[in-house]
C-alpha cells in the first residue's frame, strides 16, 4: 500500500517584536495560528519546533518584506538571517 504525505504549510511573518503564524493543509486554506513573542529568540525556536510537531508541518512560507522599488532593506536582511537559521534546523 502506498501512503502519501499530505503537505501542511506554516506561514511565518517574521518581526522583531513577534512572529506571526498561519497554517494551511493540502486544501491551501490558511488559518491563523497565533503569534510568538520575538524578544526571546531561543524560546521562539522552541515554539516553532512545537508548531511543526503539533501540525505535522512539511513546508514553510516566509514573508519577505521588499521595498516598493524592489530594494531589499534592513527588515528583509534580518529575514534572510531568520530563513538561514530555519533551514539549518
Amino acid at each position: 500500500m502506498l501512503l502519501f504525505l499530505m503537505p501542511n504549510y506554516l506561514g511565518i511573518d517574521y518581526g522583531t517584536k513577534r512572529i506571526g503564524l498561519a497554517w494551511a493543509d493540502e486544501l491551501l486554506i490558511s488559518l491563523p495560528a497565533g503569534a510568538i513573542p520575538g524578544v526571546d529568540r531561543e524560546g521562539c525556536w522552541e515554539a516553532l519546533t512545537g508548531e511543526v510537531a503539533t501540525r505535522s508541518i512539511t513546508d514553510f512560507v516566509v514573508g519577505y518584506p521588499v521595498h516598493m522599488d524592489g530594494e531589499i532593506g534592513r527588515r528583509a536582511q534580518e529575514g534572510d538571517i531568520f530563513i538561514t537559521r530555519l533551514e539549518e534546523r
